[in-house]
């Protein structure tokens, strides 16, 4: 808390969010490691969709809530992005690892966007310098591999399984899918999909069984 901020944050916290913003696409995979977390995160619902910080925004990734009077210490930052099936000791120690690598480096934050985000163009999300977050499961995996720095915060070999089982959920979806369109191509009188394809697709692929830390 710093009382001179229009955010109310000190220098130490604002070096801490701009760690996480400048993180945030390398731990995704660790944050949102099943296929249906990120169905929620879509430009235009709750989940956040973008990468920028502000207060009352709830496009933004990373929001600071107002305080009550006379609970100032009681100020906080919220990173929205992460799903409830997520490991939360390994999340935490991505979250953490990044926010202290914005302290060490001692990474500038960025300006905030209160705008909704969602309601913005492509033109003006570039003017603000707001990237997106990854938008599905391959995609998490190809920022995590692309940017290994994140793997000090977590055992070597937990950073590798992570990405492999990660990996394995995606193919073992896109067979269900195929076996899926297989079964309503070859199903009953007319080209009709036959009465059980649809309902053996919904339950041939669990991704909550398939066994992510």
């Amino acid at each position: 808390f710093a009382k001179g901020d229009p955010y109310n944050l000190s220098a130490t916290a604002r070096h801490y969010v701009a760690g996480l913003l400048e993180h945030v696409t390398e731990f995704t995979l660790v944050t949102n490691q099943w296929i249906n977390s990120y169905k929620r995160m879509v430009p235009g619902y709750e989940a956040p969709a973008y990468i920028s910080w502000g207060r009352r925004n709830r496009s933004s990734l990373i929001r600071i809530p107002m305080y009550r009077v006379g609970k100032e210490n009681a100020t906080r930052v919220e990173l929205r992005s992460p799903d409830p099936g997520c490991n939360p000791y390994l999340s935490f120690a991505c979250m953490l690892a990044s926010g202290l690598d914005g302290m060490d480096q001692k990474i500038p934050l960025r300006d905030p966007v209160e705008d909704n985000i969602f309601h913005m163009d492509d033109k003006t999300r570039k003017r603000f310098k707001i990237k997106e977050l990854p938008n599905s499961l391959e995609n998490a995996i190809e920022n995590k591999e692309s940017h290994p720095e994140i793997a000090v915060a977590l055992a070597t070999l937990v950073a590798h399984q992570q990405t492999q089982r990660s990996a394995q959920i995606v193919r073992r979806g896109e067979r269900a899918v195929r076996r899926g369109e297989q079964r309503e191509r070859s199903g009953g009188d007319g080209g009709e999909p036959g009465r059980n394809s649809l309902p053996r697709v919904q339950r041939g692929f669990d991704p909550q069984r398939q066994g992510v830390v």
